[in-house]
């Protein structure tokens, strides 16, 4: 009989938890802002690839049309989306890092299209901003150093 009732008697000492318990919040402290700073750069990341998304459906539009879309009016289902995009992306809301920059894109932004940059093919010049805290970038100015 002795031996049962010694055997239920096991268990946790009250420092024993207390130890455990202060590892699982040293360990979470480290983790959770490493996790937020992932949403974040995913966030960045998401609107590099819509930026670029955007400016390889104007090039296309340029070689099949030998022009560039005129204005806002591009956005039209005859002209980019429908035919070059299945929709016109939306910005992620919230902070965004990109190359260690943070950004906010605030609820209700948009990408815009602000028509011809120059006359000729080429890439990422500057025909499609985010709207951020700040005012609209383009893809390079998002990139550049401060």
């Amino acid at each position: 009989m002795e031996r049962n009732q010694h055997s239920l008697n096991r268990g946790f000492t009250l420092v024993e938890l207390v130890v455990v318990i202060a590892i699982l919040g040293l360990l979470a402290s480290i983790a959770v802002p490493r996790f937020l700073d992932a949403q974040a750069q995913a966030r960045g990341s998401k609107i590099l690839a819509d930026l670029n998304t955007c400016e390889a459906a104007i090039n296309l539009y340029y070689m099949r049309n030998g022009h560039f879309p005129t204005d806002s009016d591009a956005l039209d289902e005859e002209q980019l989306v429908g035919n070059y995009l299945a929709a016109w992306p939306m910005p992620p809301v919230g902070r965004a890092l990109i190359n260690a920059k943070e950004i906010i894109v605030e609820q209700g932004a948009h990408y815009i299209y602000v028509g011809q940059a120059e006359t000729e093919l080429t890439t990422r010049v500057g025909r499609v901003k985010v709207e951020v805290a700040g005012g609209a970038q383009t893809v390079d100015e998002l990139l550049a150093a401060d």
